[in-house]
């Protein structure tokens, strides 16, 4: 009888190990990415010192997640730094927040139409608030295409790259 409870709790042991490994290794393979496009426009010079631009796009999931970033580009250096904060709001769900580090003025990954400049940006995003997770950085990369006029938007479009919370991606 101690032969066969001792093996039920080996057996027992291994199977939990087996479960972690396989969590584990669905954790690390939850980086996903997702396509967005919206507009982004620019003031300034506004209370950043430079130009105050935000970003609005639409992200490609079922529920019709929306990205909001809103932040100051500072023009000392080129490509041009860009830091503020970002909401990704999802229907149903907690937001997603956090702050936004980058740069804009990058090579571009698509063309603009007409009088458009095209610019390209690469932003980290990093979470400070989620649904009870740890959160790591996500990365958006895209084209900004610029009408050069401020006020007046010009239409994004990009990637959003790392571990998404579930339902996006």
């Amino acid at each position: 009888m101690r032969r066969i409870i001792g093996a039920i709790a080996v057996a027992t042991l291994v199977g939990a190990g087996a479960v972690a490994m396989t969590t584990g290794a669905a954790a690390a393979d939850r980086t996903r990415t997702v396509e967005f496009t919206g507009t982004s426009v620019y003031d300034g010079p506004t209370e950043c010192g430079t130009f105050h631009q935000v970003f609005d796009a639409a992200l490609t999931t079922r529920r019709g997640d929306t990205l909001h970033i809103d932040g100051c580009v500072d023009l000392g250096s080129f490509p041009f730094p860009y830091t503020g904060t970002f909401v990704i709001d999802s229907p149903g769900q907690r937001d997603l927040t956090g702050t936004v580090t980058g740069v804009i003025g990058t090579e571009p990954s698509a063309t603009c139409s007409g009088d458009y400049v095209a610019a390209g940006f690469e932003f980290v995003l990093t979470p400070t608030a989620e649904t009870g997770r740890p959160a790591a950085p996500l990365q958006a990369n895209g084209t900004w295409c610029s009408s050069a006029t401020p006020g007046v938007p010009g239409p994004i479009s990009g990637t959003l790259t790392g571990p998404l919370p579930p339902g996006l991606g």
